[in-house]
């Protein structure tokens, strides 16, 4: 398992670049949280070779910690491995808390 956790406060348009899950092996999934203090912040996931895989997601508002029991999750079967970007755009200035959690299959689950 591989877990990124990340507080952002400027847009970012790739949040995964250069940490653990830069890239990733096929045959796994991976779970991302994403809550912002403002509620006009947006997220775009898009997977290998840059294919959309959600665009401008608006974000929960919140003031508290991300839950992985109580905040909605972004669950992706990464059956193809690579390179997944996830991308942040904050309108009015906010914070993000970004967890990603990437689990092997036969490994981690």
């Amino acid at each position: 398992m591989r877990i990124h956790a990340e507080n952002i406060t400027a847009d970012d348009t790739d949040v995964l670049a250069g940490t653990s899950l830069d890239v990733l092996e096929g045959g796994g999934q991976l779970d991302i949280y994403a809550v912002s203090t403002q509620a006009d912040t947006l997220m775009t996931i898009l997977g290998p070779n840059q294919e959309p895989i959600a665009t401008s997601i608006e974000l929960p508002q919140q003031t508290r910690s991300i839950s992985i029991t109580d905040d909605p999750s972004y669950s992706l079967v990464v059956l193809t491995g690579g390179h997944f970007t996830i991308s942040i755009d904050i309108t009015t200035a906010a914070t993000v808390q970004l967890l990603a959690i990437y689990r092997k299959a036969g490994v981690d689950f």
